[in-house]
């Protein structure tokens, strides 16, 4: 959903690479373009969904309230994938 999302405000995907091979790689290795025009909340949400790490990413749960309360900080969600996921 990341990608689907980096994809709709840039109007360009987030990894591109002429090979598979370098595809994978930039997608494993390389971070993607920041995204401009739009509020840092939304920025960093979409930041938060490209993370290299699974762990890392926001639940679904959290798509939910950024987009009911628009101002879910990338920081805090990090803090609150944890408390999430063990219970």
């Amino acid at each position: 959903m990341g990608v689907a999302l980096y994809t709709m405000a840039s109007l360009k995907p987030p990894f591109y690479e002429d090979t598979i091979r370098g595809l994978y790689n930039a997608i494993l290795y390389k971070q993607q373009k920041p995204i401009v025009h739009y509020s840092a909340p939304l920025v960093d949400f979409i930041s938060c969904m490209l993370q290299k790490k699974k762990e890392s990413r926001p639940l679904i749960t959290d798509l939910i309230d950024f987009f009911h309360q628009r101002q879910v900080p990338c920081k805090s969600l990090s803090d609150q994938f944890d408390s999430k996921r063990m219970s």
